[in-house]
């Protein structure tokens, strides 16, 4: 999972090479966990199946404590199993393997930012 922060918020490091951050985690437990200590992602990319806690569990337990982070789901398998509900809460729910130009065009719907100009 790919946590992003907004420019100036904790996590940024000295070694970031631009003004976001990506921190990998492992499981949603142990996003929940980085939070306090992160601050909120502008949006995040998760995986359906992940150890211990789902990317659908994870986004519901958000949702549930009133953080609505733009989300992007992703997942390996076709016949994930998601509903209309489900998936309306949800940025974008892409299928591996990704490709380039879906997942940017997802995190650029997520961030409410247009690459429209050529």
């Amino acid at each position: 999972m790919k946590q992003k922060h907004r420019r100036g918020e904790k996590g940024r490091g000295k070694d970031s090479p631009n003004d976001e951050v990506s921190n990998h985690r492992r499981s949603g437990q142990e996003f929940l966990a980085s939070l306090p200590n992160n601050g909120l992602p502008a949006c995040m990319v998760v995986d359906l199946q992940m150890p211990a806690m789902g990317g659908l569990e994870l986004k519901q337990h958000l949702v549930r404590d009133g953080l609505d982070i733009p989300t992007i789901m992703i997942t390996a398998h076709s016949d994930a199993g998601l509903d209309a509900n489900e998936k309306a809460g949800l940025v974008a729910f892409l299928q591996k393997p990704l490709q380039d130009r879906n997942l940017f065009a997802a995190i650029d719907k997520a961030l409410g930012v247009s690459r429209d100009g050529g």
